[in-house]
């Protein structure tokens, strides 16, 4: 499940695409809801994959949820409770993403993965933080494609995001820094003197986005978000028929950009 705004402490409804087991202390995995998943993918032409942050957002301190059937009984083995650098979780992922990567080289071009260590992480201690956390996962991930928004510099300059995908009110350091390869994104927050997709926005500051990506050669952009139905910090589920604005919080069309159909 996501680990995407999200209160500390609390958690969405849980939409994990792989089955855990853990018996006698021996991980197994079995990925058929995740093919699924590919297939219908693939049908509607999507090309790039992305897999699930894996540690908490705003600078990997904790784990996600995650779970899975421990000795016959399926119960929450990960979350808010659990730190990222918690040996169990390690020796988790060590199980995992090979397993993981297995998986996806049959069934998709790895070029078209992207995996994600810690959404929007910034400043000294949340570096730390995320520095051990992507210690942890470099040498299972290495030669695939890591790529996490941020807004900090210090991320790339030292070498913890190689493919930093930056706010578009904050990607001047990064221009002038010649980054590359350098994605873009926005948000909530992006709302002065930039491109987005608010309801309330003329249709120019939206279309202004494809010249500039040109202009500056920009690899990659990342809209946030995609299918986002709760309010604020996951409190609840909104209905987006009546609520395009996450209870209030966030403006008209931040939070999803398509409708649930039949069924949800």
């Amino acid at each position: 499940t996501p680990p995407l705004d999200t209160a500390v402490g609390s958690y969405r409804t849980p939409v994990q695409l792989v089955d855990i087991t853990k018996t006698d202390g021996r991980w197994s995995f079995e990925f058929s809801r995740l093919r699924r998943w590919i297939e219908l993918c693939r049908s509607h032409g999507i090309v790039t994959l992305e897999i699930a942050h894996l540690f908490s957002q705003w600078g990997a301190t904790a784990t996600p949820a995650i779970y899975a059937t421990v000795d016959g009984q399926m119960r929450r083995i990960f979350g808010w409770d659990v730190p990222a650098d918690d040996p169990r979780y390690q020796d988790f992922l060590s199980a995992l993403i090979p397993c993981l990567v297995e998986m996806l080289s049959e069934e998709w071009n790895l070029t078209r993965v992207c995996f994600h260590i810690s959404d929007e992480p910034h400043g000294d201690e949340q570096r730390a933080s995320y520095r051990k956390a992507r210690a942890i996962v470099a040498p299972l991930l290495r030669g695939l494609r890591v790529v996490d928004a941020l807004s900090d510099i210090e991320f790339y300059t030292e070498g913890l995001v190689r493919t930093p995908v930056v706010a578009n009110n904050a990607i001047s350091p990064f221009l002038k820094a010649s980054a590359d390869p350098l994605w873009t994104y926005y948000c909530v927050a992006q709302q002065q003197e930039v491109s987005n997709r608010f309801i309330t926005l003329p249709s120019v500051r939206n279309r202004i986005l494809a010249p500039q990506i040109f202009k500056e050669n920009v690899r990659g952009f990342l809209h946030w978000g995609f299918n986002f139905y709760y309010s604020e910090l996951s409190a609840s589920l909104i209905d987006p028929f009546h609520d395009t604005t996450a209870g209030g919080a966030f403006p008209g069309g931040d939070s999803f950009i398509v409708y649930p159909g039949d069924g949800g």
